[in-house]
């Protein structure tokens, strides 16, 4: 028996596991909207498997408990897989269930602080990216490093998803309710991810499967992906015209970065599905690539766009996932 664990919400269990808290769950609304967002990802299983969102796991224990083999949509100590025996010549959707590591490897992984020791070349970099572990370390950011346009600037817990848990401000000071909302953060994770926000022409990504060794390792061409003004994912474009100009410029610098990931999360023991988001923003009146923003070592929804699209036959120029 196979079992689908649609765990949209394992970065609070890395959170908890990991920083001092307290990490609240996600309150019923949004589990429930979470829950809706997750139906896309059968594509990965087949008839006769069972399939739980958040909304379901209260009662899933003794399912999962049955199950032979099961996938999760992020690895954690509470919902962890169980892989299926090992073939490589499977298809990449059967892959997936191949694969497994501990939830302190993927908690590790998912760190924004991760993707800061890649040693990519500093043209594919965001410059002044920093961790700051106090108010003081912030107001010292904020007042002397180079942000954004118009003094924009973020500051990211080290463990969130779809742009929760995120300060998004202008200006040389943190105060009024912004400054109580960082000091909140700070207390719970006890760091912050900042950086200059800067304006944005396009986002991308780039999915793939970590696998025993480099070698046997998949990465898909990069994707489109779609964001609002405030850099949160509202959906896919596997291919299309416009994003196949735009990767004839950057595509290769994507692919060379996304080799790079492979081999730091395979090194750290990490092995399942991966993401990497990108995105192409203004600078000094031209434009720049910012070639690893976030690494994503769970499933992703550049996984669920591409198998989708494979799965209806559709051709993937013009195919868009909506979440």
């Amino acid at each position: 028996m196979r079992t689908f664990i649609a765990n949209l919400d394992c970065e609070l269990s890395w959170a908890r596991e990991n920083s001092p808290g307290p990490h609240k769950h996600l309150p019923t609304p949004v589990q429930r909207a979470v829950s809706e967002f997750s139906h896309p990802l059968r594509v990965f299983t087949r008839e006769g498997d069972t399939f739980f969102t958040l909304t379901d796991l209260g009662t899933a224990a003794s399912a999962i408990s049955e199950a032979e083999e099961v996938l999760v949509w992020g690895q954690t100590t509470e919902y962890a897989g169980k892989p299926s025996p090992k073939d490589l010549q499977a298809p990449w959707q059967e892959r997936l269930w191949q694969l497994t590591c501990s939830s302190s490897i993927a908690a590790a992984c998912n760190d924004r602080s991760f993707a800061l020791s890649l040693g990519l070349p500093p043209s594919l970099e965001l410059a002044d990216v920093r961790i700051v572990t106090s108010m003081q370390d912030l107001d010292a950011y904020v007042a002397f490093a180079p942000l954004g346009p118009d003094q924009a600037w973020v500051a990211k817990a080290p463990w969130s998803a779809s742009g929760r848990e995120k300060l998004k401000r202008r200006g040389r000071e943190v105060v009024g309710e912004q400054r109580a909302f960082a000091t909140r953060l700070l207390k719970r994770y006890g760091k912050l991810l900042v950086e200059p926000w800067m304006k944005r022409i396009a986002d991308f990504g780039v999915a793939g499967l970590i696998a025993e060794s480099v070698a046997d390792s998949i990465v898909f061409p990069p994707h489109q992906l779609l964001c609002d003004a405030g850099g949160v994912f509202r959906g896919i474009r596997v291919d299309d015209e416009g994003t196949r100009a735009m990767l004839r410029v950057h595509g290769d610098d994507l692919i060379d970065s996304a080799h790079t990931v492979v081999k730091a999360l395979h090194a750290q023991g990490y092995r399942g599905p991966f993401g990497i988001d990108s995105f192409l923003y203004e600078v000094n009146g031209g434009t720049q690539l910012r070639a690893v923003c976030e690494i994503n070592a769970r499933m992703s929804f550049g996984h669920v766009a591409r198998a989708t699209a494979e799965a209806s036959g559709q051709p993937t120029s013009d195919f868009t996932l909506g979440c």
